[in-house]
């Protein structure tokens, strides 16, 4: 806990569900030592133990496929819509000190930047881990920007005292599919929308999708507001 930090935020994060198990499992193990007594216990004990490792194997081939999640933010900003749009679709670096979330490993966005105009271009949303390489398949200036996700960065910077920390735990398991930018006209003010379409292959997911839902959350609202103060700072 003190010399190798790696590991940490994520076993934090798992707490609660680690504690709740937990319980459910030292009531079964009572009910078990209660009930079954003498060689019998330790039989069934023995038993148990034994099979934990096909109990594990058997959830693995059996995990169904990742299910594709759902998360829009917005905010309201006091700028014409042609301005929001021109910064949505390449906003420069924010400089705004990034949540304790953030701070604690997760990673967050810095800058986005674009290649080309229209259907095609190519938009990389720079985050602290690396870029996420974003093809654009729609362009409805200035209403509407939809882009597919071809390259997702590490999902997370593991805090550690070693240098080139390779965790492989973090690779794979919350990968964005697709996003959206919505724009629409709310009297003198423009209603932006972000949309992150993405999947992850964490269990339970009752558990780690309300994570990753409120991760993705803040997220976009590190996003959204900085567009918002760099758009109305600009009027």
């Amino acid at each position: 806990m003190i010399f190798a930090l790696d590991g940490l935020i994520c076993l934090l994060m798992a707490l609660p569900l680690a504690l709740v198990l937990a319980l459910i499992g030292a009531g079964l193990g009572r009910l078990v030592g209660s009930s079954v007594g003498g060689a019998a216990g330790a039989s069934v004990a023995s038993l148990l133990s034994l099979s934990f490792p096909f109990l594990v194997g058997f959830e693995h081939a059996t995990a169904p496929a990742p299910v594709i999640r759902e998360v829009t933010t917005s905010v309201l900003i006091d700028a014409s819509i042609e301005d929001v749009w021109d910064t949505v679709i390449a906003f420069p670096k924010i400089t705004d000190q990034p949540d304790l979330i953030f701070r604690l490993g997760i990673a967050y966005p810095i800058e986005a930047r674009i290649e080309g105009a229209g259907v095609g271009a190519i938009r990389y949303c720079v985050f602290s881990t690396g870029s996420f390489v974003e093809p654009i398949t729609e362009w409805n200036a200035p209403h509407r920007l939809s882009f597919d996700v071809t390259e997702n960065p590490p999902a997370m910077k593991e805090l550690s005292l070693y240098k080139d920390l390779h965790a492989p735990h973090l690779h794979g398991h919350m990968v964005s599919d697709r996003g959206q930018f919505r724009l629409s006209q709310q009297g003198d003010q423009v209603l932006l929308e972000g949309t992150t379409w993405y999947s992850h292959s964490i269990s339970p997911e009752f558990y780690w999708g309300l994570v990753s839902d409120e991760i993705i959350h803040r997220i976009h609202l590190r996003v959204l507001n900085h567009i918002k103060h760099h758009t109305e700072k600009s009027r």
